[in-house]
């Protein structure tokens, strides 16, 4: 928080990137913006910069990000450190799971993971809502509180435009509010 407060809020730069240009920050915050307020088309959501004048205050948005790696990737190229991903994932799982513990305590709406795969069943217990080529739902129940899971593409995935992480998310989320009501 230390560090994203700033950029989101007064500097708009991740390291010398401005904020609307930095696809992996850029794309988490208009997602939650548009999630939070109705699902509106991708076009109408605001600029990160502009959603990020107001980030952290009681009129704007907040959301929780966590990285299941506490371990940053320090090469200067974006491709991910597998092995050391791996070995910090396997450090807070064995034994006492830290990872569903933290999702527990934050008793989320939603959760968003990116491209988790084997390892979802770690946050907690997941029973499949459905699965189409750009997002896999579940119930995802970690502690006593249950939870949307949406497992997609990474945000930061070069090949994909917004739409493929966004949309599918509305689909989802909508989907599961209609059977909701109809329970």
């Amino acid at each position: 928080m230390d560090v994203l407060y700033p950029s989101y809020r007064k500097t708009k730069l991740i390291s010398t990137r401005h904020l609307n240009w930095d696809k992996f920050h850029s794309r988490m915050i208009r997602i939650a913006w548009g999630i939070n307020h109705g699902m509106p088309p991708w076009e109408e959501i605001p600029p990160a910069s502009v959603i990020g004048d107001s980030f952290g205050s009681e009129q704007g948005l907040s959301f929780a990000f966590m990285n299941i790696c506490k371990l940053s990737n320090e090469s200067d190229d974006h491709t991910a450190d597998q092995e050391t991903i791996d070995a910090a994932f396997r450090l807070s799982t064995h034994g006492r799971n830290f990872v569903s513990e933290e999702v527990a305590a934050f008793e989320p709406h939603v959760v968003i993971t990116m491209n988790l795969r084997d390892k979802l069943a770690t946050l907690g217990s997941l029973v499949p809502i459905e699965a189409s080529h750009e997002a896999h739902s579940f119930w995802l129940t970690s502690g006593s509180h249950r939870s949307l899971l949406i497992d997609g593409f990474h945000f930061a995935a070069r090949k994909k435009a917004a739409v493929h992480y966004y949309e599918p998310f509305c689909d989802v989320i909508r989907r599961t509010e209609t059977a909701r009501g109809q329970t």
